[in-house]
């Protein structure tokens, strides 16, 4: 009997022992598994980086093959749910917003989706399947490739160079005062990433490689090469996209007339961008450049452009913000505003909101600000009018 007793002992033992290795092993299985995934992840989000969303696609559903609830793959199917709905990709959108709520520990989510004729239903939908989802991660979604908006309260500001501080050109003189009424402006420059999805929705992503540069393109990067009419056409789609009212009404001959109450995204007037890169009221910054006189610390220029040995822009908000918040108003790339350049203006123009010249001058030129990663340290300056 104590023999027996004995053996049943050992055999239990035995069975426990059994049952833990088991069990450290499908632990480490299961790390290891994770290990596997957060290293898809990486590669996918290097691929998002690139723009091969395909290639992220593939990434990510090897992960999800791999594993059956993990919120930061969950978050990595967000975003390409996001990118999909935003497209107007609804199947895609579907198909990865289901793997998301698995991974999330959530129930299939697509099953409610609207008809897919009904774009702005669809649209919707996905957007607060999404918000459910992960409201943070959403939240972080739309900063990425939609124009994330800066309140800027009215005031009065001096425009125009100051003599005092800089070897002022004539088309910067005189220095006058401005009033302005409220507007938002976007925290950067319109990336990479925001206006590939325009392009994706629109379907005309063609027209990407005619604008690459020697640099390459990269999700965060500022968009380049955008010319003014391009960047008024933005401006329309991403009103529509949220259901605000474009502000620019386009006829067949390419005039354009701006309805200055309508509540949709448009490009800054030349007082705007100063007053806003001078960091708003009601006492605005006297500084050269957007939030420092040091223009190595808060603007890409020629002096500091080099990544890798490549003169290139850096990735939006790569330096410190001015008091708005607002990144990469000096330097990186010139920004369009809404104006015609018109050498004397400042003689003549309005006090209250002014607009820039009612009628297109005889050389027909947009006004740009901010100067670029290849501008000299005056171009740069706050007050420093350009045009193209």
């Amino acid at each position: 009997a104590q023999e027996k007793e004995a053996e049943a002992i050992i055999s239990a033992n035995e069975a426990n022992y059994e049952k833990d290795r088991a069990t450290r092993a499908l632990s480490n299985l299961n790390n290891t598994r994770k290990q596997v995934v957060n290293v898809l992840i990486e590669q996918a989000k290097d691929l998002i980086i690139e723009l091969d969303y395909e290639g992220a696609l593939i990434k990510l559903n090897t992960g999800g093959s791999l594993i059956e609830k993990y919120p930061p793959l969950a978050r990595a199917f967000m975003e390409m749910t996001f990118f999909f709905a935003e497209s107007y990709q609804f199947e895609k959108a579907a198909k990865t917003l289901d793997k998301a709520a698995m991974l999330s520990g959530m129930a299939k989510a697509s099953d409610k989706l609207p008809a897919y004729s009904d774009t702005t239903s669809q649209l919707s939908y996905l957007r607060k399947a999404l918000a459910k989802l992960d409201p943070d991660y959403f939240t972080t979604l739309q900063s990425r490739y939609y124009p994330e908006m800066i309140p800027i309260k009215g005031g009065t500001f001096e425009m125009g160079c100051l003599e005092e501080k800089a070897n002022c050109l004539e088309i910067e003189l005189p220095r006058h005062k401005v009033s302005l009424s409220a507007f938002q402006l976007a925290r950067t420059e319109t990336t990479v990433w925001q206006y590939y999805l325009y392009l994706v929705a629109n379907e005309t992503e063609s027209v990407l490689s005619q604008k690459a540069p020697y640099w390459g393109l990269a999700g965060p990067d500022p968009m380049p090469k955008i010319n003014w009419y391009e960047a008024i056409l933005y401006a329309n789609w991403a009103s529509k996209n949220h259901g605000l009212t474009p502000v620019y009404q386009i006829d067949k001959d390419w005039n354009i007339q701006p309805d200055w109450n309508a509540d949709g995204y448009r490009l800054p007037t030349e007082a705007e961008w100063e007053f806003a890169a001078l960091g708003g009221g009601p006492q605005p910054d006297s500084f050269l450049y957007s939030g420092s006189d040091i223009l190595d610390s808060v603007g890409i220029n020629k002096n500091n452009n080099q990544i890798n040995n490549v003169e290139r822009p850096s990735a939006v908000g790569s330096l410190p913000p001015n008091r708005l918040g607002l990144v990469d108003m000096t330097g990186n790339l010139q920004e369009w505003c809404w104006d015609w350049f018109v050498k004397d203006y400042y003689s003549n123009s309005s006090t209250i909101d002014p607009k820039g010249p009612s009628t297109a001058p005889k050389q027909p030129l947009r006004i740009t600000r901010g100067g670029s990663f290849l501008s000299d340290p005056n171009t740069c300056r706050n007050t420093f009018r350009n045009r193209n």
